[in-house]
């Protein structure tokens, strides 16, 4: 009987501290794709910055609406794709989902790129939308 409150209480403070530290790590990556969408707002107004916008997205969902210039480029192709020589360029990956975008900004920072940054899930992105206007829709495949 004596053992079993402290195992109780050992039990509730590591589960307490294991909670704590799943929240001070999803609170982060959510804040951070957040500035970023917030940076990219306000680049996407800007002529004089130049940064590249990588939508991983099947064609047809970018062809329904897309980030302004953003290019649409294969998941699987990431890495036959480098976006720009300038390796300290502004990239923001967007795609279906928040993993997807990160995976790919881990890829490019993993190839040399300096500010990659994800934006998360293409469905989280409040700015301008454009359309494709043509049948052929722009994007990169190997």
């Amino acid at each position: 009987m004596g053992y079993v409150m402290p195992t109780v209480l050992m039990i509730a403070t590591t589960s307490v501290l294991l909670s704590g530290l799943l929240i001070a790590w999803i609170v982060p990556q959510h804040s951070r794709r957040r500035h970023a969408r917030r940076d990219l707002l306000w680049l996407v107004g800007q002529d004089q910055y130049e940064y590249t916008v990588l939508d991983l997205r099947p064609p047809g969902e970018f062809a329904a609406g897309h980030i302004p210039q953003a290019i649409n480029v294969s998941p699987d192709h990431i890495l036959s794709y480098l976006p720009t020589e300038n390796m300290f360029e502004r990239i923001y990956t967007c795609g279906r989902t928040a993993s997807m975008a990160k995976r790919a900004s881990r890829i490019l920072g993993r190839t040399g790129y300096f500010n990659v940054e994800s934006v998360g899930a293409f469905r989280h992105w409040r700015g301008p939308v454009e359309e494709s206007q043509s049948a052929e829709v722009p994007s990169i495949a190997p």
